[in-house]
């Protein structure tokens, strides 16, 4: 999808202690490397963690996505 930024995004972060497989954060910046992503974060909605950080940051990227093409940032 051209001129789409992706963002990886984990979700349940609050069950990451009581999860038997979790995602190993090799595995996370793998992925975020070969689908173009932005960046990679985790959430979580029953804590209301970090929510808000995404939020600001896919703001950020809309924004001013030049600042990623200055930096050659692979995510459009």
């Amino acid at each position: 999808m051209p001129n789409v930024p992706l963002v990886l995004v984990g979700t349940k972060n609050d069950l990451k202690y009581r999860a038997r497989n979790t995602v190993q954060i090799d595995d996370v910046e793998r992925v975020t490397f070969e689908i173009g992503a932005c960046f990679h974060t985790v959430c979580s909605a029953v804590l209301d963690s970090d929510i808000q950080f995404l939020m600001i940051q896919i703001a950020q990227i809309l924004k001013e996505p030049e600042k990623l093409l200055k930096k050659k940032k692979k995510c459009f």
